[in-house]
Order: structure tokens, then C-alpha cells, then sequence
């Protein structure tokens, strides 16, 4: 009986892509230190998660209480962490954007009724601004 052996040999040839160099003369676009593999990439996402009604329930009652300066105190903070479950820097972060998010065009609605009813003397707020009275049975 006869035993035939076969060598492979694993060669990899890369196209350079346009000539472009970049720092340390690595070429732009390629595999490298500081590029990430389409595969990794969903890999690295993190997961959203959204929080508890009844910590944001918490959070909103703070907030609309607080609109003249909705900003708490770290012991505010530290407070509101043990009444929702939620971390400090998770309540932190829930203010930052509710006041971008709520408070912000909630305002903004405020100040344009506002100036909707301060109209020119003897003129009537736009018909949008009126609501109707409730249907009498």
C-alpha cells in the first residue's frame, strides 16, 4: 500500500486600496489595529433597556414639581435612586433628557398659548386654543 502526502500552502494576497496611507504608513481602509470587523459590530451594540413605569412614575412626580429648577441635588439624586430601584447615574441620565425631552417643549407650548391669550387689546385667542364645552345630554 502506497501513501500519497499533498502540502498545502495558505497564502493571502490583500489589494491595496487606492494607495491611500494612512498614520504609520498602515494602508486606509484595510483589516487593522483600529478597524473593527462587520461581525463584531452587532456584537458590540448594547441593548436598550427601558426603565419601570414606576420608577419613571417617580422621576416625572419630581420633575413637575420641580419646574422652576429641575435639577436635584446629588442628595436628591441618591434619593430618588432608592425610591426607583434605578442607579444614580441611570436617574442622572433620565433627567438630562426629560429636560430636553419633557420639559423643554412643554415650555415651549406654555409660552406660545401664553402669547396666544396676551394678543393685541379687544382680539380673541385662535379658535385651536379654545376647547369645546362637553356635549350636554
Amino acid at each position: 500500500a502506497t501513501t500519497t502526502a499533498t502540502t498545502t500552502t495558505n497564502t493571502t494576497t490583500t489589494a491595496p486600496v487606492s494607495g491611500a496611507l494612512g498614520p504609520g504608513g498602515v494602508p486606509l481602509g484595510g483589516v487593522g489595529p483600529g478597524s473593527v470587523a462587520p461581525d463584531t459590530l452587532e456584537e458590540n451594540k448594547k441593548k436598550r433597556t427601558h426603565l419601570p413605569a414606576a420608577a419613571i412614575a417617580v422621576l416625572k412626580a419630581w420633575l413637575f414639581s420641580h419646574v422652576g429648577y429641575p435639577y436635584p441635588s446629588e442628595e436628591e439624586k441618591t434619593q430618588l435612586s432608592t425610591e426607583t430601584g434605578l442607579t444614580v447615574l441611570q436617574v442622572n441620565n433620565w433627567f438630562i433628557n426629560a429636560r430636553r425631552r419633557i420639559l423643554q417643549p412643554l415650555l415651549m407650548q406654555m409660552n406660545q398659548n401664553q402669547g396666544a391669550m396676551e394678543g393685541p387689546p379687544g382680539t380673541m385667542p385662535p379658535p385651536s386654543s379654545f376647547k369645546p364645552p362637553p356635549p350636554q345630554q
